[in-house]
């Protein structure tokens, strides 16, 4: 259930940085570059979602296992130990993808906009 909200967290951060390439490309600024990382933090969204699905198979063939059979089960455990840490990487490495290059981009297009000053009225006696 954990891991399910950690996707449906990474998918509202790639719906909301989609929705600001679109604001940004409306106002005509170059979201290439934005677009192109936002479709590579899918790419590890969805491998993370496969190692949490393998996560979840291996776990269930664990529960299976015949208890007699020590080195099987040995060796299943391993393979869940090794996936786990494998979603923790999976997980520092989507984090880490989104400070150094969304971030990054997103900072990039912000500059370039320009502030619309609104004159403040000016009381006349």
């Amino acid at each position: 259930k954990q891991q399910d909200r950690i996707i449906a967290n990474y998918q509202r951060k790639v719906s909301r940085f989609e929705s600001w390439a679109n604001q940004y490309s409306d106002q005509g600024k170059d979201v290439t570059e934005l677009r192109a990382d936002i479709e590579t933090l899918k790419t590890k969204i969805n491998t993370l979602k496969t190692d949490i699905e393998n996560l979840k198979t291996k776990t269930n063939e664990y529960k299976n296992t015949n208890c007699t059979d020590q080195e099987t089960a040995k060796q299943k455990y391993t393979e869940i130990a090794d996936l786990e840490k494998k979603l923790k990487l999976d997980k520092r490495d989507i984090e880490a993808f989104i400070r150094s290059d969304i971030n990054p981009d997103l900072k990039a297009i912000k500059v370039t906009i320009t502030p619309t000053v609104t004159p403040s009225p000016t009381s006349t006696p």
